[in-house]
């Protein structure tokens, strides 16, 4: 008799998940996030030595530097980028779940019946106004 007490006392216990699926409804919501992230190129320099009869050139557009010189019938080609930074958003869409009580029978009627009340409320202004 006492182990029939005990086993129907245990059987009457809910875990955690068993009581959140029988009162409790799971949705997931969508959460975006916004990262903003940062490249940052640094200037790079490089330079070369080579021999040629040609004058002097320098070329400069936008960040783009290269000279080439002429130096006692040596020619120094010398490049230099002066570096840039670069901008990236990145919207990443995380899916949370969302635990909520159920509504009892007497919370969805009242909440259905607040609209049927406004609804007839509307009507009977409409009504009036068009009496007079």
């Amino acid at each position: 008799m006492k182990y029939l007490i005990l086993l129907l006392f245990l059987s009457s216990c809910y875990t955690q998940n068993q009581a959140i699926k029988k009162f409790c409804n799971t949705d997931t919501a969508q959460i975006i996030l916004t990262v903003h992230d940062t490249f940052i190129v640094d200037s790079i320099h490089v330079d070369t030595l080579f021999k040629d009869k040609i004058d002097s050139v320098f070329f400069v557009k936008n960040k783009i530097q290269i000279k080439y010189i002429r130096l006692n019938g040596n020619i120094s080609l010398e490049s230099k980028y002066l570096g840039d930074t670069f901008y990236k958003i990145v919207i990443v869409k995380v899916d949370k779940k969302c635990i909520t009580p159920k509504l009892s029978w007497i919370d969805k009627i009242a909440i259905e019946s607040l609209w049927w009340l406004v609804g007839i409320i509307v009507l009977l202004m409409i009504l009036v106004v068009y009496r007079k």
